[in-house]
């Protein structure tokens, strides 16, 4: 939207003569056809994104079966196959490794088995507790998984015993004010702290987990009933959500 309203008002006579007969909806189409079928790539040195009409029709598979270049001798875009194929095989290319959030919005269609899914849980060191954090994760252990330990493991020890595992100083070497548990959580990051603490940390997960499932109308053992019941009928935007619903339960 504020590209569209930024182009209207461009002092460019071009832009303003080709813009004049599209609307906003009209223009949302465009950029969409164009941002769920481009090709990144070099040429001549220069990243770029191209459109390469017929290869944007394949559909995704990762890891892919082909890859794609520009070629200078050809002066064209070329897509190769990675594995032999035969009379009627499908071809695919990969979307990339992304979460069914980034499939459904942008490709619309979800993964039954999407190991990049994430969710996102809140994390509450008690249940009256100011201590509240927002968590992003999936299944990998990635970043946002060692941010969610560490708070895990922080928020389960005493400011005592974190104050034995830690100094805080700042950089000139004065004491530094005292902090709150958290502002610590915030600007600490902790490996394992011991296994009672470690228990401690798994226990909370699990209950925020638990808490956050229950805030779904379905469990996950009614959701695969109803999606066995989904393929006969082939309602394909109620299955999509009911995938999505799948893979962050």
């Amino acid at each position: 939207a504020h590209t569209h309203t930024f182009l209207h008002y461009c002092p460019s006579p071009d832009v303003n003569t080709i813009l004049k007969d599209f609307s906003f909806a009209k223009f949302m189409w465009a950029c969409l056809a164009v941002g769920t079928r481009v090709f990144s790539l070099s040429i001549n040195d220069n990243k770029t994104s191209v459109l390469a009409p017929l290869a944007d029709m394949m559909n995704h598979q990762h890891p892919a079966g082909t890859t794609w270049t520009f070629d200078g001798t050809l002066d064209s875009f070329t897509l190769t196959t990675t594995a032999e194929h035969f009379d009627g095989d499908p071809i695919y290319e990969s979307y990339g490794p992304k979460d069914n959030k980034r499939f459904f919005a942008s490709y619309g269609f979800c993964l039954e088995d999407n190991p990049q899914n994430e969710v996102s849980i809140c994390i509450r060191r008690d249940p009256e507790s100011v201590l509240v954090r927002q968590f992003t994760v999936s299944a990998n252990y990635d970043v946002n998984a060692r941010e969610l330990f560490s708070f895990l493991r922080i928020a389960n020890t005493s400011r005592a015993a974190l104050e034995k595992y830690a100094k805080y100083r700042v950089q000139d070497g004065s004491d530094q004010p005292e902090l709150s548990l958290e502002e610590i959580c915030n600007n600490l990051y902790a490996g394992p702290i011991s296994t009672d603490n470690e228990l401690s940390a798994l226990y909370m997960l699990r209950t925020a987990c638990i808490e956050h499932l229950r805030c779904y109308p379905t469990t996950l053992a009614e959701d695969h009933t109803l999606l066995h019941s989904l393929r006969a009928e082939g309602d394909f935007n109620y299955r999509n959500c009911l995938v999505f619903r799948m893979g962050e339960k």
